[in-house]
């Protein structure tokens, strides 16, 4: 009988999933003497009898899988003009539940979209999160789920909404205010509710929580312009609240959400505006870049400039308070914006004060300055290159001897700036103030390879050629060797085992010497003495003639250009020397002529 119900139900057009094989098919037409059926399977065709029907089940004309396989034309109009209904029919196939990466793949292999999945995908979650029939989960990759019985948007939201924490609830309120700005009619029921637990909130509260009690004020004031719902009269005020919280800096780190902060902000501007710079200046000591702009901007424009130039002032006396201050403040500055209000801040001090921070969060009480140091320093390093550090070289520009001495020390060994930002400013130093360099280490003494960028490259490729080239030819060999029989007399054997054992050790060395190399940097030339790097004109005492000699890494060598490892015997020989200096090599005696950077290193850094 199933079967007979089975094959009744399959018309040409249907879709059948054989459970067997899980995969999906549709009915291409039916044959009635003996009675079969032409099943279309990925482009394939097959014929089938009654019997074989009894592993088909049936699927609606408007299942997601068999219309991702026959019909995604279809499916992808939808996904244009319906994203929310294409979802349902994904999550109806898939049994309601589908992980965030799995939906995706489905959409993405099907090849359903006519733009990216990131623009897609951002135009679509907020419909879901207003659908009826859709749950999202919080995560940034959410969960999707269907719904057993369909719940308003409203509904899903006040649910949501009492069940979270005060921050949470903040943000939920300013969620739909903002969807309501973008068009979308806001229920008034809902908004009278928001307006009601945020007054219960900030009484419950007003003694244990200040900040809290004060976010919940300031939610108060913002839903009340939106309804014409009653407020409830609470005995928390703004202004008594705010005698409650020990710094305004509180309200920053209590939530992450900004729009919080601002919120409160606002309404100490409405109800209390002796205090509200104050406040705002407080605010400043734990702002983010973004908040900066803001909270400054208005300062500026309710003519309470003098007080934002006092909190500059604080942060570059004590730049690891808040590093973002300092990043907002460079931004400006480079940007040439607010020019009166930085006419005072001195570009250096503001310079100096970016290194020492970038020091600090590198360091190991980074964490203490911020949760995420590393985060901070890479914001640090991209403020300071930008627009090829613009800005940065604007500063050292007009620096004194005094003053490139003081940011030479800063510099000098601060990982917190990166290695890039750090070796331009020591050679813009450098080609102003090369005095500055006249002392330096001897890299000849280190336990380092020094390189030029090409030498290094060159190396690596050897060491690619030796381990991804030579090595896995010899396992080769010693494969075919060991099939040729009895191995103690297998002489190809042995001297394959032999020379993979060379080839081990030579790769070892050649890792070990890479795991040392420093790539020579022009900074690091004066041209005062003989060192790495240098181009060498020396006379030969003997016969007079001046020979050029050049001092690079081991893998740059060539002797026939007149290029030497600077590890060689005779160019420890030359290493050091200064202009005029004669000495002794052999049986030859030289006097250094001249000292320049190599050629090799002709702009790089």
């Amino acid at each position: 009988m199933r079967c007979l119900d089975t094959s009744l139900k399959l018309k040409p057009g249907a879709y059948v999933l054989d459970r067997s094989t899980h995969r999906i098919g549709r009915v291409e037409r039916v044959e009635l003497d003996p009675p079969r059926f032409a099943i279309l399977v990925a482009d394939a065709e097959g014929i089938c009898d009654v019997a074989a029907t009894a592993n088909f089940e049936f699927l609606p004309s408007d299942d997601f899988r068999a219309m991702a396989a026959f019909e995604k034309e279809r499916l992808g109009r939808l996904a244009q003009r319906d994203p929310a209904e294409l979802v349902r029919l994904a999550l109806v196939s898939a049994g309601g539940r589908l992980a965030f990466d799995e939906f995706k793949s489905q959409v993405t292999s099907a090849d359903l979209l006519s733009e990216s999945w990131n623009a897609w995908w951002a135009k679509t979650r907020p419909l879901l999160e207003r659908s009826p029939f859709i749950v999202l989960s919080e995560d940034k990759k959410p969960d999707l789920v269907l719904r057993k019985t369909p719940v308003s948007y409203e509904a899903g939201l006040a649910t949501r909404f009492e069940a979270a924490s005060p921050a949470t609830k903040f943000s939920i309120v300013l969620d739909y205010l903002a969807d309501a700005d973008k068009g979308h009619a806001a229920d008034e029921a809902l908004l009278a509710r928001f307006l009601e637990r945020m007054g219960q909130l900030s009484d419950a509260l007003f003694a244990a929580d200040p900040v809290t009690s004060l976010a919940a004020l300031a939610m108060v004031e913002v839903v009340a312009k939106r309804t014409q719902a009653s407020r409830l009269v609470t005995r928390a005020t703004p202004k008594g609240v705010l005698e409650l919280i020990s710094h305004p800096s509180e309200v920053v780190r209590k939530f992450e959400d900004e729009r919080v902060v601002m919120a409160c902000a606002n309404l100490l501007r409405e109800s209390c505006a002796d205090k509200w710079p104050g406040f705002c200046s407080g605010l400043l000591l734990a702002a983010s870049v973004r908040l900066w702009d803001q909270v400054a901007v208005e300062l500026i424009q309710e003519g309470y400039a003098d007080q934002l130039q006092s909190t500059m002032a604080t942060m570059l006396d004590r730049p690891e308070r808040n590093p973002e201050a300092l990043i907002w403040m460079w931004k400006t500055v480079a940007a040439g914006r607010l020019a009166d209000v930085f006419r005072d801040v001195e570009p250096l001090r503001l310079a100096l004060a970016v290194f020492k921070v970038a020091a600090r969060l590198d360091g190991p009480g980074g964490q203490a300055l911020c949760p995420s140091p590393r985060r901070m320093m890479t914001q640090i390093r991209n403020v300071l290159a930008d627009d090829d550090h613009r800005h940065l070289r604007r500063v050292l520009a007009v620096l004194t001897v005094e003053q490139a001495q003081r940011v030479k020390d800063a510099v000098t060994g601060n990982e917190g700036i990166g290695g890039d930002v750090r070796e331009t400013i020591l050679d813009l130093l450098h080609t102003a103030h090369p005095r500055l360099f006249a002392e330096k280490l001897k890299p000849w003494q280190e336990d380092a390879i020094y390189t030029t960028e090409a030498g290094l490259l060159k190396r690596q490729k050897e060491f690619e050629k030796l381990v991804n080239v030579d090595m896995v030819e010899n396992s080769k060999a010693i494969g075919r060797a060991r099939a040729m029989g009895d191995l103690r007399e297998n002489w190809e054997y042995k001297a394959a085992i032999e020379q993979g054992k060379m080839l081990g050790e030579r790769a070892s060395d050649m890792q070990r010497e890479l795991s040392k190399a420093k790539v020579i940097r022009p900074a690091t030339i004066s041209g005062a003495e003989v060192t790495v790097g240098a181009t060498v004109q020396a006379k030969d005492l003997a016969t007079g003639r001046v020979e050029t000699f050049t001092f690079l890494g081991p893998w740059d060598a060539e002797i026939e250009k007149g290029i030497y490892s600077y590890q060689a015997p005779m160019s420890k020989a030359f290493m050091g020397r200064r202009r005029g200096e004669t000495f002794t090599f052999g049986e030859r005696r030289f006097e250094v002529v001249e000292i320049a950077r190599a050629a090799q290193l002709a702009g790089g850094t």
